[in-house]
This record gives structure tokens, sequence and C-alpha cells, in this order.
């Protein structure tokens, strides 16, 4: 009787396992289903790009303009949902003196 209450909590976290994997891999396949070239795409190591080529297990993403890299399709994470900053042109800040600074600091033209 002692016995079934060790294999109790193993068997529990074994069976738990199980259900969480099989809802992973088929989230997984969905994702790989559905993408297609032209698609924005995010990977696991964070980068954002555009999916170029697609073939059984590889994927050719480009992440900026001129690079393209071979990736394993598992390593894309999903769709990009929104706007990236690859499109964007990067913004310049503008740093102005604060206080007396900006009274005293001359103009320039």
């Amino acid at each position: 009787m002692s016995n079934l209450f060790v294999l109790a909590p193993v068997l529990l976290m074994v069976v738990m396992l199980f259900f969480v994997s099989r809802g992973d891999k088929k989230k997984r396949a969905t994702l790989e289903a559905s993408l297609k070239k032209g698609d924005r795409v995010v990977t696991r190591a964070g980068f954002v790009g555009k999916l170029v080529e697609l073939q059984d297990k590889h994927a050719k993403v480009e992440i900026a303009p001129g690079v393209i890299v071979t990736m394993v399709k598992s390593a894309i994470e999903g769709h990009d949902g929104g706007e990236s900053a690859a499109k964007t042109e990067p913004t310049k800040l503008k740093t102005e003196p604060k206080g007396s600074e900006a009274e005293s600091a001359p103009k320039k033209k």
C-alpha cells in the first residue's frame, strides 16, 4: 500500500508531461503548416525577418536587406505581430541643454 503512495506522484507527473508535450506538438505543427513565403516571423534568437524560402526541415529568412540566413523550421517561434524595428529607419535623438544652459547657449542657424 505504501508503494502506491510513492508511485502515485511520479505517475501523475508523467501523465501531466505527456499531455503538455502533446499540446506543444500540435501548436508547433499548426505554426509550421501556416508558414508561407513572404511572412514576417520571429525566431527563438529574437530575430525578426521575412521568409524567403521554405523547405521540408529548413527555412531561409531575410533578417536585413541582403542578409539571408538558413535555419531549422523549429527555430521559428511565430509570426511577427507588429511593426518591426527592421522596417523603420533609426531616429536621431535630440538633446537640448536644460535650465540656464539653454538660455546661454548660442543658437545655430
